[in-house]
């Protein structure tokens, strides 16, 4: 079902998006089991466009 409506790309994307952003911000060295601490204390995407 996933596949089909288009969903796991969406999560994928989503997944790409939030790590990009998190080695932008000089996390690139970070363990994986950090990234879920981090991405808490990021703004949601509505809020860095403004």
């Amino acid at each position: 079902m996933a596949n089909g409506s288009g969903a796991s790309k969406a999560i994928a994307d989503g997944v790409r998006s939030a790590t990009a952003a998190e080695v932008e911000g000089g996390h690139g060295r970070a363990y994986i089991s950090d990234l879920a601490r981090l991405l808490r204390k990021a703004r949601p995407a509505a809020q860095a466009r403004e």
